[in-house]
């Protein structure tokens, strides 16, 4: 996966579930904090509340493909993404997933909280 890399440490996911900044879309929430210089980290939250482990691989793989379309990512930050309710639709496409990250992305540089 070019441009990031996974998060996969427990105390990494604790870190900036506590500590990062969180933004908030339809679709998913992203929780963002500080991370290694150069290196942007994308981990992914998926509770067994968002459905069978059927769904919750296709939500992880909608979220993996969201990241690699993203033209530009924050470097130096980690970032945790959480599905939403609407992320249960039938019909998402990477695109849409897509999409909103890049909108919120955007957003954060603005200032939105």
């Amino acid at each position: 996966m070019a441009g990031y890399e996974r998060l996969r440490r427990s105390s990494d996911f604790t870190r900036i579930m506590n500590e990062g900044r969180l933004l908030k879309g339809s679709m998913l929430l992203i929780r963002l904090a500080p991370g290694l210089e150069g290196i942007t980290r994308i981990g992914y939250a998926v509770s067994k509340r968002n459905g069978n482990a059927v769904r919750r691989n296709r939500i992880k793989r909608l979220f993996r493909a969201a990241a690699r379309l993203q033209e530009t990512l924050p470097a130096s930050t980690d970032m945790v993404l959480v599905p939403r309710t609407g992320m249960l639709a039938e019909g998402i496409k990477a695109q849409d997933v897509a999409a909103e990250l890049g909108r919120l992305l955007s957003a954060k540089g603005r200032g939105a909280r």
